[in-house]
This record gives C-alpha cells, structure tokens and sequence, in this order.
C-alpha cells in the first residue's frame, strides 16, 4: 500500500555535518540524507519519553544505512522541547524543529510518536507505530511482539516489499491548538 510521497532535495550529497553531542539540527526534511526514518516526538509526551532508549538502539543499529530524525513541533508558548529532550534523553540522529508545522502537515502527522519511514525516492513506505508496545494510552504489553518500524527498515534495505506499511501510532496528541493560534 503507497501512503503517500515527499519530494526531497539531495543537494547535500549525504552528508551533514555532526555537532559534538551526536545530533544535527537541520531546518527542513529536504536536508535529510534519503532513506530516512522520521520520528514525531514532544518532550512532555509520556510515551515519547519511553520510546527514547528504542530509538537509541535502532539509530545504532541501521546507522549508515538509513538516517533518524526526531522532529519536534512548539508548544503553546513556541517552544518546541527539544533541548530539553535531548538533555534528559539523549538522540544521536538528526533534529528538525517544525515551529510552522510543515513536515507535520506534509506526511500528516498527528500523534507522538508517530514514525514515518521514507525510501530514496521520497515516497512515504511506512506511517505509524514505531512497533506494538503500546496497545493503548497508557497501557503497554510487557513484551513487544511486532516491530512495524525495524521491519519496514528491514524490508526496505532488503529491497522487499514493506509488508505492513501503515498502524495506529498510540500517544499523544499533536497539539491542534498551537496550529489555530499561529
């Protein structure tokens, strides 16, 4: 199933250059090295919270092949969290601040986390849950059974087809509220 595309500029040649601290900031997905796999994360969201270390391994884990972005939108007061996430944390990969929301109306996001994996070709292979941990808000299985996003990844570099390319990311909500008063 195609769940849409987004069309990126590889001017860069793959290549960002890395602060200190193991993460870069860019301004817009465009500088993002294509595959890409991009997360939609809000420091005060319990469940964005919790996914941090899983995100840590997989960004070690397919580091080189496929690129991690973590994008953070503002708050009621502008603020989008992401320092501070990062201090408490820690992110390796790549951070894009959406302050006008446009990553986030462009792939429509609505939930963080809400995982988005992309092909070199800019078209969206997988939206969703980052895997089936939580079942609902607030509620998680001890053991994690499916792994949407680290099998989207696989299936990607592999050249196979994505078998399931779209979940119901569980968490919290984008705040809607920001988008009417901007």
């Amino acid at each position: 199933m195609q769940v849409g595309t987004f069309a990126y500029a590889q001017e860069t040649g793959g290549h960002l250059p890395q602060g200190a601290t193991g993460h870069t900031f860019v301004h817009t997905l465009e500088e993002v090295p294509l595959p890409a796999a991009v997360v939609f994360l809000d420091e005060e969201c319990p469940v964005s919270q919790k996914y941090s270390r899983i995100l840590q391994d997989l960004h070690s884990q397919y580091e080189g092949k496929i690129s991690f972005v973590a994008i953070f939108m503002p708050d009621l007061q502008g603020n989008t969290g992401a320092t501070e996430y990062l201090g408490t944390y820690g992110f390796r990969g790549i951070i894009l601040n959406d302050s006008t929301f446009t990553a986030c109306d462009h792939l429509g996001a609505k939930i963080t986390p809400e995982a988005f994996l992309i092909d070199s070709d800019g078209e969206v292979r997988y939206q969703g849950a980052i895997d089936n941990w939580y079942y609902a808000l607030g509620k998680y299985r001890r053991v994690t059974t499916e792994y949407y996003l680290k099998d989207a990844m696989d299936q990607l570099l592999s050249g196979e087809e994505i078998t399931i390319s779209e979940t119901q990311p569980i968490g919290c909500y984008i705040n809607q509220k920001v988008r009417v008063e901007k």
